[in-house]
């Protein structure tokens, strides 16, 4: 059976779990310090939502991140990039006292583009972290404006009249907030390194999946070797109160299995995911390829010749 794992981020919004659960019973989610597995037990209920399995890095592990962020993130707010003011951090900072300059702890956030060039003090945890904290306060940042929003049009419809129901939350979706769009190459490259360290790569069979474009298109241009195993712009996609989400849950695991085992006639992909019956109104879109070659150079943690990578979204 193919093991599906969340990827490049270690934040999960509720729109990304929403779409999961579209398509998958399990997703694996990465987690650097307790977060993902606090959120997976508290982001749906029920037999036929999609349930995220937390994959923690080792305690010890998280808190050196901890301790190496929480320093990273006082200089900076308290020198301001002021580099006179490095060394006095560094006394007290053992794993900073190799590092003499900015450039040095810049290097362990983010990675030098020639692999010749790399740092050994590089850490690519830092990078995710940072990765992690900014795709957070986005997220917040977006909720709380979006509620903002769905509040003054409820304020605007009771002073003026109908004008129609408020838009419900998170029913519209900004392709701008797409967070693979920042820094794609690092996060690639720091989440499956970290991911290594987590056990995330078990099993025979595994499937990265993104609701990033950003990314998906990233690998594709980076990538020396892409083969195209299905490509469906517009599906029926059954919401959890459909007598027929299990079914359309258990196709999508077949299909996912048949694309990575060999390739799958465009007959056979209209067979698997099974168009039933019933009044369910969403749509997705689904698109898997296996990328190999330069791919692999840039994240070498990811064991293989190829790397199998699943993009889901909802149209509506």
């Amino acid at each position: 059976m193919t093991t599906c794992s969340f990827f490049p981020f270690t934040h999960i919004t509720a729109d990304q779990i929403k779409t999961l659960g579209a398509f998958f019973r399990d997703v694996q989610v990465l987690d650097i310090d307790g977060a993902a597995a606090g959120q997976a037990g508290v982001a749906q209920e029920g037999p036929q939502a999609c349930g995220l399995v937390s994959c923690p890095i080792p305690h010890d592990r998280a808190l050196a991140l901890d301790r190496q962020l929480a320093d990273y993130t006082a200089w900076a707010q308290l020198h301001r990039g002021n580099e006179k003011n490095l060394r006095h951090l560094l006394r007290d900072t053992p794993y900073f006292k190799s590092d003499t300059d900015l450039t040095s702890i810049r290097s362990q956030i983010i990675s030098p583009r020639d692999e010749t060039d790399r740092d050994d003090t590089q850490d690519p945890g830092l990078f995710l972290k940072l990765a992690q904290r900014l795709d957070r306060e986005n997220d917040t940042l977006d909720t709380r404006l979006r509620d903002l929003e769905v509040g003054m049009e409820t304020l605007m419809t009771q002073l003026k009249g109908d004008m129609g129901s408020p838009r419900e939350h998170g029913a519209e979706t900004d392709a701008c907030a797409d967070p693979g769009r920042i820094m794609p190459a690092g996060r690639v490259t720091a989440w499956a390194a970290l991911a290594r360290e987590a056990g995330v790569f078990t099993g025979d069979s595994q499937v990265l999946v993104t609701t990033s474009p950003r990314i998906f298109d990233w690998m594709e241009e980076t990538a020396t070797g892409v083969i195209n195993r299905l490509d469906i712009d517009s599906i029926k996609v059954h919401e959890n109160d459909c007598e027929n989400k299990d079914g359309w849950l258990q196709d999508v695991d077949n299909l996912l299995d048949k694309m990575i085992a060999g390739p799958c006639p465009d007959r056979e992909q209209g067979d698997a995911l099974k168009q039933h019956s019933g009044c369910c109104h969403l749509s997705g879109f689904l698109k898997v390829r296996l990328f190999s070659g330069e791919i692999l150079n840039r994240t070498p943690l990811i064991p293989g010749r190829q790397v199998a990578v699943c993009l889901v979204g909802l149209n509506s």
